[in-house]
């Protein structure tokens, strides 16, 4: 569980064809930056995920860069793609209901994929809300989830007070303290098909043996 985040947000590619050559719908484009600090006898790395998501109906395309490395995600319904773009190779599978809900019962999913749903999901999960503040002049709401005895002890969240979206997240998970920080919400109006395919002359390999833990 430990690196059930990491894994989800750890996924770059580049060459794809131009808008112009492919179907293009309106989208979502944010930043998100994830620092991870161990604690207690956690033997993991500080390491801190820089990611770029592009949303599109139900696609989604999340480029990062982590310690120097760079990889791409991409949800293309039914499949997925990890890609990586230095060796121009990548696996393929199909992601299973099974591998979604691992973070304690919040979905490390929907804080890409969907970061409107974040408000709805901590609410189910019993989180209160508990003040309102401001975050770069602005105005946010404030939601607490304190459980001691599960994989996510304590999270804090957030979320704009306009629409919801998550600006940032706190959260104690075992030995890790995990805070993420959205920036850039940008809306596009016209967001190329092809941003979800994989380029031409990559290697792709299928997998019958997805990932254990969720991706994105």
């Amino acid at each position: 569980m430990k690196r059930t985040f990491l894994l989800g947000l750890a996924l770059a590619s580049f060459g794809l064809a131009s808008a112009s050559s492919a179907q293009a719908a309106p989208g979502l484009g944010f930043d998100v930056s994830i620092n991870v600090a161990p604690g207690g006898k956690s033997a993991i790395p500080p390491q801190v995920v820089l990611a770029h998501v592009l949303l599109s109906g139900q696609k989604a395309r999340v480029e990062t860069t982590s310690g120097g490395s760079r990889a791409v995600v991409l949800y293309s319904s039914p499949f997925v793609y990890r890609l990586l773009p230095a060796a121009k190779a990548g696996v393929k599978w199909k992601l299973s209901k099974s591998q979604t809900g691992a973070f304690g019962g919040f979905d490390p999913q929907q804080m890409l994929r969907n970061p409107g749903q974040i408000r709805a999901s901590l609410m189910q999960q019993g989180a209160k809300l508990t003040g309102k503040s401001q975050i770069g002049g602005v105005p946010v709401d404030v939601f607490e989830m304190s459980r001691p005895s599960q994989r996510v002890s304590h999270l804090k969240a957030f979320l704009r007070h306009s629409d919801s979206f998550p600006v940032r997240l706190e959260a104690q998970s075992g030995g890790l303290k995990v805070v993420a920080n959205w920036s850039r919400y940008t809306s596009l109006s016209n967001v190329s098909s092809a941003q979800f395919a994989p380029p031409k002359g990559y290697a792709i390999r299928e997998s019958q043996n997805p990932p254990m833990v969720p991706v994105l």
